[in-house]
């Protein structure tokens, strides 16, 4: 992604103590990104990887790693840090990634023990920003797992706990990038990422528009934004991070905003400095923009999808339709074949080990839609059974229903745009006590990520029937 890379130069020519990323420790300034990005590259050219999978919360390591990959070429896997383990492994397994870096601390070394344990090889700690990466590598081989092309493999939540990996160009991502970019026109914005930064939604909107726009990044750890996981949050912790770093722009999924919302009929007030939220990944009531455009909230709702490199849609000040997600970024081509939602240009260049899928011509988003006169798009609903959280992240009932048959007589798992998985349940044993119910489930949630966990359950007086 030169253009990128050209612009941070830029921006470090022309005024070097601009800050590009900060954290609660840290100022990181334009010139001094530019030559943590030097330093990386050395260090990836002495390793010579083919693919880099890379576990850490969001910090300015991460970014550097990111960038300096695509510099030199080099595959990213994001590895998100709310998923199991048992997904973890998946991931690098099926891409037959040969570098790890892995956030050096206790709870990383103790909670991923299987994923390390992939790699042959120890080397040394990689240090960037203050931020310690132990280094795993293996030997690849010759064997094409994903396109040629392929610059980064985002592999989202998962309906199931077998998610797919989906590869993307670095040229596709950046004419999302600079749409985006166009489409907002906020000159050197303040970003906090809330999101973490292995979700390609905040990796591009929340780190390549701020430093194409010279603008600042504001990177910090779950314990201090109050989001850990993918479905839990603290919220006055998360109250006053906002009031602490005054940001300007924010991206977030439905669950946060009701937080922001409860936050303010509490007495919190939001930043003045505030100019554009985004809010997405999961369906957005209408009623919930309106009631945070009345308390002053700069919310736009949006669309994406990972196949498309995120954003497709998204409404702004300038052309807003509440109850639609928007209007087609500038870069994209959209049609409505049978009600279902078609995009045809860019896409993926297909999914990870899969050759039979890769240099799609259009893709099929599964997306019940329809288009206005004013060009707004409106998403009706799902072609196929999937629960979508107030988290934004994809679920399959029929999955976690699977996991609960070994336990269970019968199972029904609901909760779209719920922050979390609930489930009407018989057990085998009529007699069994509300006890030995609840020790299943805990047994059951041990092994799903935390986004899928069943947290609710109702018992079933009797079981179901078909009449």
């Amino acid at each position: 992604m030169d253009t990128l890379y050209q612009q941070i130069q830029k921006t470090a020519k022309n005024n070097p103590n601009k800050i590009a990323l900060q954290t609660q420790q840290q100022a990181i300034t334009y010139s001094e990104l530019i030559k943590l990005i030097e330093q990386t590259i050395i260090s990836l050219q002495g390793l010579s990887p083919k693919l880099v999978a890379i576990h850490a919360e969001n910090c300015p390591a991460w970014v550097v790693v990111d960038l300096a990959c695509q510099i030199l070429d080099i595959c990213v896997l994001p590895l998100p840090t709310f998923f199991s383990e048992e997904q973890s492994v998946h991931a690098v397994e099926s891409s037959a990634a040969d570098l790890l870096l892995i956030a050096d601390n206790k709870n990383n070394q103790a909670s991923y023990k299987q994923l390390i344990h992939v790699f042959t090889n120890k080397r040394d700690n990689l240090s960037i920003a203050e931020q310690q990466l132990a280094v795993y590598t293996r030997a690849s081989d010759d064997v094409e797992y994903f396109p040629k092309e392929t610059g980064k493999i985002t592999f989202t939540s998962g309906s199931t706990g077998r998610a797919k990996g989906v590869c993307l160009s670095n040229s596709h991502i950046l004419d999302v990038v600079l749409s985006l970019k166009k489409t907002l026109a906020l000159p050197e914005v303040k970003h906090l990422s809330l999101l973490p930064l292995s979700t390609l939604l905040e990796n591009i909107a929340g780190i390549y528009i701020p430093l194409l726009s010279s603008g600042t990044a504001i990177l910090l750890p779950p314990k201090e934004t109050g989001l850990f996981g993918s479905s839990m949050l603290d919220m006055q912790t998360l109250l006053s991070c906002l009031s602490q770093y005054q940001p300007e722009t924010l991206i977030l999924i439905p669950e946060l905003l009701r937080v922001l919302l409860a936050g303010i009929q509490q007495g919190w007030q939001a930043p003045k400095s505030l100019k554009f939220i985004a809010v997405g990944g999961a369906k957005v009531s209408p009623d919930l923009v309106r009631q945070a455009r009345q308390v002053g909230l700069p919310v736009y709702e949006g669309y994406g999808l990972s196949e498309c490199a995120s954003v497709v849609c998204l409404n702004t000040p300038d052309a807003d339709c509440q109850g639609s997600v928007g209007k087609p970024l500038g870069h994209t081509e959209l049609i409505i074949e049978e009600d279902e939602l078609i995009v045809k240009d860019p896409i993926f260049l297909g999914y990870l080990n899969q050759p039979e899928s890769w240099y799609p011509s259009f893709f099929k988003t599964g997306d019940i839609a329809s288009q206005d006169a004013q060009g707004f798009v409106h998403i009706e609903g799902r072609k196929k059974n999937i629960l979508i959280s107030s988290f934004g992240r994809n679920i399959s009932p029929e999955w976690l229903e699977g996991e609960l048959s070994n336990y269970f007589k019968q199972s029904i798992v609901f909760g779209d745009s719920q922050p979390y998985c609930i489930a009407l349940l018989a057990p085998y044993q009529v007699s069994a006590s509300n006890e030995i119910i609840q020790a299943n489930i805990d047994l059951i949630n041990q092994k799903l990520p935390d986004y899928a966990q069943i947290r609710r359950w109702i018992r079933l007086k009797e079981p179901l029937t078909t009449q």
